[in-house]
């Protein structure tokens, strides 16, 4: 496949234009338990000659001589499609940062800015050179076309669902306040649904956001109620409750850089939404 540039445009002089490059390979195995596989590398680089005055509040980078920033992600995915054993998919990227602190256009495990992934994971000491591994599976079965296998399940009946799921992520920065840092999270989530209109849900998840401190690690439960039309119909309005169970040092992340005190704890949702 060939690769599709992008470019980012962006109003701050002091920050470079930036491109994204990318390349994706994939394969589909079909049968009884289909498989898709797929590879990915992208580049995200800037080559902006136009140097600015330093700005002294960022000290991690001369903007009076700024270098040339890049961050090339490899990935890899390999998914299980619907069938009677479940849904199961595992992802993996790796990213080598140069100076990402500059960069523009790509979004990197939930960062949309290079200022955004150094402040967050890269670490400002190294001006974003870091190196950064992230690992994530999940696992949905069905168990009512488990156990109904090998009849047919039209989904137009009564079905327990449930899923497992992790995250994993390490930094090796040369900040070292941010070297060896280890990120990871895990859940599970079980939806009933026993009438046409109606199901229950619940899910629960543990979030270590900072290995070298463990006073940031919370936990949250989320009970739902699911209503539709139809077992088969396209919409469902939920009412969701939230509470969240913070650490010591439990704190929102950058740009939100609230503290554990300024945190809400508890959210309710009512939701709507339809696919076709």
């Amino acid at each position: 496949m060939p690769s599709v540039p992008k470019l980012s445009v962006t109003s701050n002089g002091a920050v470079p234009s930036s491109w994204v490059h990318h390349v994706h390979a994939g394969l589909a195995i079909k049968g009884e338990v289909p498989f898709v596989a797929g590879l990915h590398w992208l580049t995200n680089w800037a080559q902006d000659e136009r140097d600015q005055h330093d700005d002294p509040k960022t000290y991690w980078v001369n903007e009076a001589q700024r270098p040339d920033p890049r961050m090339d992600i490899y990935g890899a995915d390999f998914r299980m499609l619907n069938n009677r054993l479940g849904n199961g998919a595992i992802a993996v990227s790796y990213a080598n940062a140069h100076n990402a602190t500059l960069l523009t256009g790509l979004n990197y495990f939930g960062s949309y800015t290079g200022e955004h992934m150094t402040k967050r994971f890269f670490g400002p000491r190294g001006g974003g050179t870091a190196k950064m591994l992230v690992v994530g599976v999940e696992y949905v079965v069905s168990w009512a076309r488990f156990l109904r296998s090998p009849d047919v399940f039209t989904e137009e009946a009564p079905d327990l669902t449930t899923s497992v799921f992790a995250d994993y992520a390490s930094v090796n920065s040369v900040d070292p306040d941010f070297d060896g840092r280890r990120l990871y999270k895990f859940g599970a989530e079980a939806t009933y649904r026993f009438v046409p209109w109606l199901a229950v849900s619940a899910r629960a998840d543990h979030v270590v956001p900072n290995s070298k401190d463990t006073d940031e690690t919370f936990n949250v439960i989320s009970p739902k109620l699911i209503f539709k039309t139809d077992w088969l119909s396209h919409e469902q309005v939920t009412l969701a409750y939230t509470r969240w169970f913070y650490g010591a040092h439990t704190h929102a992340e950058f740009p939100d850089n609230f503290t554990r005190g300024q945190l809400d704890n508890e959210m309710f949702a009512l939701t709507f939404g339809m696919w076709f």
